[in-house]
């Protein structure tokens, strides 16, 4: 019975994440070039975090799928506004890499400003 409570709770955090990109891929067809462009990032953020949610709602706890059923926001937009939040690994690499370029320009032989 248990099993089964489970695997309908599965189903149903996987018919709405579904449900909820499709919604909101079917609202970016109404938007202007230019507000796309600015969407670019909630865009490839909406993608990935849907590709994740369907790859490990099949390994959620029963918590954790009812936390999901219950977020108000929507499970793709409460996931996104958290993230925002979250200064992620790329933006890390990133500076790292910028960093090194910068302390590469240093040692470039001009002991002070020209």
């Amino acid at each position: 019975m248990r099993q089964k409570i489970q695997e309908e709770l599965k189903q149903e955090v996987i018919k709405k994440i579904y449900q909820e990109f499709k919604d909101y891929r079917r609202n970016l067809r109404n938007e202007s070039s230019s507000n796309l462009i600015a969407e670019a990032y909630k865009i490839e953020t909406f993608s990935s975090l849907y590709e994740v949610l369907m790859e490990k709602s099949t390994q959620l706890s029963d918590v954790a799928l009812l936390n999901l059923l219950n977020m108000g926001t929507g499970i793709l937009e409460g996931l996104y506004e958290k993230w925002l939040g979250v200064k992620d690994s790329s933006y890390v690499e990133l500076e790292n890499y910028v960093e090194h370029e910068l302390d590469e320009l240093e040692g470039y032989g001009l002991s002070e400003v020209i």
